[in-house]
């Protein structure tokens, strides 16, 4: 029978059956493995459930600048109910070399998976991204953890053992030593990073479940070394999707399913609510008729308030940026100024939200007036509070048509999709602190975007992955599924074709 992973911090013996966490091949000594190297693995965690000497230890890893991913059993222990919410005991992370408070828990409903949301984000650390595809029997991975080694009991160090994929199945992978001597899973290594080595890093596969603790210190004469880790890489959609909040960004009218606001050719708001599989079955207007968005020049949406409830920013005919909160039944209550300034957002080519430097809050990311690309942090009661440039100033952004946001490519910071002056669809990658860093076509270059009247991002198939929804040239509405690491896939109408969408203003 395996051993249970998860660590109580009571120095000594750990008495049996206590619930011990962090499944990791952590030998030190005679038993094979070796101390972790943080800067080759600076997004391992150490989670601490409970208070310092008499809780529950695990590992984790950083799967985004504010997000850990660990097993769900180190949060039950001692009986507790593991609910999305805040912890119901005080847990503390460790990670890019300081400690910080978990503020809310998001279990995966059928896995021993949890997310632990931190209080602040953890700055100059790159999240490991989540793999996609499964691992494969005889493949090399390599397990992380902060549990016991063959001659510790509570380690201060991580220690890193290599271990072959023994079997997959659907919800778990077995592991075997890949050398002999090779230690662990051992107790407090629950919730471990299993990584597979890929071009310029690697990618988390799974994290350790359990383990028979062959080779750590304590073990019973006839314990295995060896165990098992939950699989994350078919559940990679929804770590990315939980991590980097992105579901109420457009979910309007509060059902789970993205939609989308519009101001029509009758200069009224209108919301397209989703059905969760890519199309927009009906309208309703969000806002009084009579056409009194007349003039606005760019809206986007998402939480600006941090209600809960999904908003709408806009520049209005006066260049003047408001602030719409919604009311989570597919209306908008008012309107405020985001910007002390009247007027200043005048001749902005393009706006759009996320939460660019990973702190919590909606962010605004706009092409001003000398084609800089700027980022407007937000305070999270519907304000921003300065600008700074995303990218070089000197007018990269000039003739770009569209912009818009999200996590396209997996790896939990905020992304921006455009369409630049050539008409093609790329890719911006954020950096987690307010930068774009490079860019990349997300479809064949050659113009295919030319003449189109606006985009917005959403799962709107929810598979958890980030798509785009966009008026092509013809007016008609097209969702562009994405593929989770930067690409489109394809295209099909979201609405019956025919150009129901001519002169549209804008989508959000």
């Amino acid at each position: 029978m395996r051993g249970i992973l998860r660590r109580r911090l009571t120095g000594g013996a750990v008495a049996a059956g206590s619930v011990a966490a962090v499944l990791f091949p952590v030998p030190v000594g005679a038993v094979g493995g070796t101390a972790v190297d943080g800067a080759v693995h600076p997004y391992l965690a150490k989670v601490v459930v409970g208070a310092p000497g008499v809780g529950f230890s695990c590992t984790g890893a950083l799967v985004n600048t504010r997000w850990v991913v660990t097993a769900k059993s180190c949060f039950e222990a001692g009986g507790q109910v593991v609910v999305d919410g805040a912890p119901t005991v005080a847990t503390t992370v460790t990670v890019g070399g300081a400690g910080r408070t978990a503020t809310r828990v998001v279990p995966h409903p059928s896995r021993d998976v949890v997310l632990v949301k931190l209080a602040t984000s953890v700055a100059g650390v790159v999240p490991v991204k989540v793999a996609t595809t499964a691992p494969v029997a005889g493949q090399t991975l390599s397990v992380l953890g902060y549990g016991r080694t063959a001659t510790e009991w509570v380690p201060g160090q991580a220690h890193l053992g290599t271990f072959t994929v023994s079997s997959v199945a659907t919800v778990a992978t077995g592991i075997a030593p890949a050398t002999p001597g090779q230690a662990g899973p051992c107790k407090g290594d629950a919730g471990g990073p299993g990584l597979r080595s890929v071009a310029g890093g690697f990618e988390l596969v799974a994290i350790t479940a359990d383990g028979g603790q062959g080779g750590c210190l304590g073990a019973a004469a006839d314990a295995t070394a060896g165990g098992t880790l939950t699989r994350l890489d078919d559940i990679a959609g929804w770590v990315t999707q939980t991590a980097a909040e992105i579901k109420p960004r457009g979910d309007f009218n509060g059902d789970g399913n993205p939609d989308l606001a519009a101001i029509n050719n009758n200069r009224d708001m209108l919301l397209f609510p989703g059905d969760g599989a890519g199309r927009l079955p009906s309208y309703t207007p969000m806002w009084a008729t009579g056409g009194a968005w007349a003039g606005y020049k760019a809206i986007t949406a998402g939480d600006f308030n941090s209600d809960g409830k999904a908003d709408v920013a806009g520049i209005n005919a006066g260049n003047t940026l408001l602030f719409f909160p919604g009311d989570g039944a597919g209306k908008l209550l008012g309107y405020t100024a985001m910007w002390p300034t009247a007027g200043a957002f005048a001749n902005y080519k393009a706006i759009t939200a996320g939460d660019f430097n990973g702190d919590g809050r909606l962010d605004l990311a706009g092409i001003n007036n000398n084609n800089d690309m700027l980022f407007f942090p937000g305070n999270g009661t519907g304000k921003l509070t300065t600008y700074a440039a995303m990218w070089p100033t000197g007018g990269a952004f000039a003739n770009y048509k569209a912009i818009t946001s999200g996590d396209f490519n997996g790896d939990g910071r905020f992304d921006i999709a455009a369409i630049n002056n050539n008409n093609d669809m790329l890719l911006l990658p954020g950096d987690g602190a307010g930068k774009l860093t490079s860019y990349a076509a997300m479809w064949p270059t050659g113009g295919a975007f030319a003449n189109y009247k606006g985009i917005a991002a959403g799962d709107f198939n929810t598979d958890g992955r980030l798509d785009i929804a966009a008026i092509n040239n013809n007016n008609d509405m097209l969702l562009f599924p994405g593929n989770g690491a930067g690409r489109l896939l394809g295209y099909t109408a979201m609405w019956p074709t025919g150009g129901a969408f001519a002169d549209y203003l804008a989508i959000g």
